[in-house]
């Protein structure tokens, strides 16, 4: 049996006809219920569990923020009390290498 133009323009139209049928089926069913980007960003935006997560660590993160400041502070002041207290510590050292300590055994 030969096949004749007109049966592959047939089975061409059949098989077109097939494709459209199961892309409309697949949209009618499954992609009309396919959340769009903008859908998604303000569902991450709004909806996130952990929006709420969020605002307690930055709370917290201001809070560290804080205590490292009066850390630093402390440690800056106490590097220019050892400062101090080594100054103080050469001036002794270099009075007794001189002879001029005071120790009372003079």
């Amino acid at each position: 049996m030969a096949t004749t133009r007109e049966d592959i323009w047939r089975i061409l139209a059949v098989a077109l006809l097939s494709c459209v049928g199961s892309f409309v089926t697949f949209y009618w069913t499954i992609g009309r219920n396919v959340a769009t980007k903008p859908e998604i960003v303000e569902m991450i935006k709004v909806h996130t569990p952990y929006k709420e997560d969020a605002k307690l660590i930055h709370a917290k993160l201001s809070g560290v923020e804080s205590t490292n400041q009066k850390l630093s502070d402390a440690i800056n002041g106490l590097t220019r009390e050892l400062a101090t207290i080594r100054a103080v510590n050469e001036i002794l050292l270099k009075d007794r290498r001189n002879g001029n300590g005071t120790d009372g055994n003079q």
